[in-house]
């Protein structure tokens, strides 16, 4: 029964697997949590990041190029403030970031992979994170 069950959990779970993209992040990302998993075309998308900010950090942005079969195909652009639960200046410590994005409705079904690199105010790189997704018709 506890096998099932957790079995059932891991179905069902959303967070992201993400590998690193960055040489000494001042930005350490610990989970990406994707809502709902497998979006379709149109949904709306709940992304959050949560990590640990190693310095503080007054203002950056968040750059996220998407790919499908290495094919870039969507740009995003994020405000570090906007999107930080703890607005900024984002101070050194826990971190969590929450993105409300909606998938394109003439996106294709399939996987793809997104490359995202937050940069303070003066372009200093805080972190660079890859993943990927599955849009589902």
């Amino acid at each position: 029964m506890k096998l099932l069950l957790l079995f059932i959990i891991t179905i069902f779970a959303d967070e992201v697997f993400f590998q690193t993209c960055s040489q000494e992040p001042i930005f350490v990302t610990k989970s990406i949590d994707l809502t709902p998993i497998k979006p379709k075309t149109g949904d709306s998308v709940i992304i959050t990041i949560s990590g640990e900010a190693l310095q503080k950090c007054e203002s950056g942005k968040l750059d996220s190029l998407v790919s499908l079969k290495n094919v870039p195909v969507f740009e995003y652009h994020y405000d570090l403030c906007q999107i930080s639960k703890q607005k900024c200046p984002i101070e050194k410590g826990d971190w969590t970031g929450i993105i409300h994005q909606v998938t394109p409705r003439f996106a294709f079904a399939g996987t793809y992979l997104s490359k995202s690199i937050a940069k303070d105010n003066i372009g200093n790189i805080l972190t660079c994170v890859e993943f990927n997704f599955t849009i589902s018709r």
